[in-house]
């Protein structure tokens, strides 16, 4: 059973989106507007939207309306795009500017919006430029599109905050300024680079570099002593020097290892209901992290014989084509739609750096799958009757790994 929604209906949900959309255009009362949802994405993206359906499948939820359906070539997207087409058709001479891009048009829905930035920067330079959206990646692309104009985001306050769920603004260009005051006022590119290493949509985090612990501080103190005037990326990575700060990351790897692997040892973890004990899985059955064990000889080579069932040049070149990668789509828009990381882990921080420097090369690959192919491929085969014209069936689910994660919706799935 995956998770459900208090609207049971396509007609409700459907209604509720425009709805909300209405509220938000009454209370910025924008001039110019830009409504985009998510369409088929690239590979990089699809990967991970499998992992997260057959996660979702395979955990215990509340029964409702399939959260399922929120994905491009569904029926029900299919009929939320007319309705969005039908319910917005009066708005188009209401302001200086309207486009709604519905799931047809594939892209994720961020991306789409700063498509259209770039493509008219004067225009944003004139003017405060205000995104709606709860996807963490907008954080990264409106600190990299501030050379555009003044971009600000709009969001609810994180779910977990139950005494506050109003609407807040959350200032980009100060953000930028802090982050300056900490690396360099023209080093925000490098601010952006670095957070990779800590893992997003399209990239596992690195054992050593956990957002949860010292992951970040690791990362900022190594790059404040290493790269005090050099830059990691001015339009391109700088490979010699990400080779440097990367071997200086590397020399700290084995004793963060150590001290995060004790630490989940002395960790207490609160099985009290079936559900907890769920939830706290990584931490209850470690066998993986306890026989890798980093205070052991040899626990480098038992990290890739347990993990991974390819060679280490291949882990490291592909690794290394995705933080590529990600600084295009995050910089001028994806070229390469079929690249995707193929593996549950990242290298060892050690054999990284041991394969860099590289040469800069750009793929280009304009190869999107369709709608339908989207579906067959990111939905467990129990859900196929959501695809028009399929049918469910049962099938085995796939193995679930959770070495170095928290939580059990933090594992990987291994197919």
């Amino acid at each position: 059973m995956v998770a459900s929604l208090k609207v049971c209906t396509d007609e409700l949900l459907a209604q509720a989106v425009c709805d909300k959309i209405d509220e938000y255009l009454k209370l910025i009362e924008p001039k110019r507007v830009i409504i985009a949802f998510d369409g088929v994405p690239p590979m990089a993206k699809i990967k991970q939207q499998r992992e997260r359906r057959y996660k979702s499948w395979m955990m215990p939820g509340k029964p409702g309306w399939n959260t399922l359906q929120i994905t491009p070539g569904t029926s029900f997207m299919t009929y939320l795009d007319k309705v969005l087409h039908k319910h917005f058709a009066k708005y188009a001479a209401k302001y200086d500017y309207f486009k709604l891009s519905t799931s047809v048009e594939p892209g994720e829905g961020e991306h789409k919006i700063f498509e259209y930035i770039r493509a008219h920067p004067i225009v944003h330079k004139r003017s405060k430029t205000l995104v709606y959206g709860l996807d963490s990646d907008l954080i990264v692309l409106a600190l990299n599109h501030l050379k555009y104009g003044d971009i600000r985001l709009l969001r609810e306050a994180p779910a977990f905050m139950l005494e506050d769920r109003d609407l807040h603004v959350l200032d980009i260009p100060k953000l930028a300024e802090g982050i300056g005051e900490l690396i360099g006022p023209t080093k925000l590119p490098d601010y952006i680079l670095m957070t990779l290493f800590l893992g997003n949509d399209f990239m596992p985090h690195f054992p050593a570099l956990n957002l949860r612990t010292t992951g970040f501080d690791t990362l900022l103190k190594t790059y404040q002593q290493c790269m005090t005037t050099e830059r990691l990326f001015d339009g391109e990575i700088k490979w010699d020097q990400m080779a440097r700060f990367v071997q200086a990351l590397s020399l700290q790897e084995p004793s963060i290892m150590t001290k995060e692997y004790l630490a989940r040892n002395r960790m207490r973890v609160d099985a009290s209901t079936e559900e907890k004990k769920m939830t706290n899985l990584p931490m209850l059955k470690r066998e993986i992290e306890h026989h890798i064990c980093p205070i052991r000889v040899g626990w480098e080579k038992r990290y890739y014989d347990t993990l991974f069932n390819s060679p280490i040049k291949d882990i490291c070149k592909n690794y290394i084509d995705m933080l590529q990668w990600n600084m295009q789509y995050y910089t001028t828009g994806c070229m390469d739609w079929s690249i995707y990381y193929r593996y549950m882990y990242p290298p060892l921080l050690v054999d990284l750096a041991q394969h860099l420097p590289v040469q800069t090369i750009h793929t280009v690959d304009k190869t999107i799958l369709t709608p339908s192919e989207l579906l067959h491929y990111v939905l467990p085969p129990v859900y196929h009757h959501y695809i028009p014209g399929g049918h469910a069936r049962e099938s085995e689910p796939p193995i679930l790994v959770w070495a170095y994660c928290r939580y059990i919706w933090e594992s990987h799935v291994d197919f």
